[in-house]
């Protein structure tokens, strides 16, 4: 690769999620190093978020949510 990474387009991405990202579900698992970086939570989007208990990157999915 020829390119250098300057995170730039990372930056773009997570702004427009701040401002524009709405109708999305995040899911993350709660034993999940990965959850460090979410998308954090935000009352200008019209989303919803779930952090899994016991869950990881791995398993932590729609089908494995409970009503608790």
């Amino acid at each position: 690769m020829t390119d250098n990474f300057d995170g730039q387009l990372l930056n773009d991405v997570n702004l427009w999620l701040n401002t524009n990202g709405d109708k999305f579900i995040y899911i993350y698992g709660g034993n999940d190093t990965w959850s460090a970086s979410a998308v954090p939570t935000n009352d200008n989007v019209d989303s919803e978020w779930f952090i899994l208990k016991g869950k990881h990157h791995g398993n932590a999915r729609i089908r494995s949510m409970t009503s608790t």
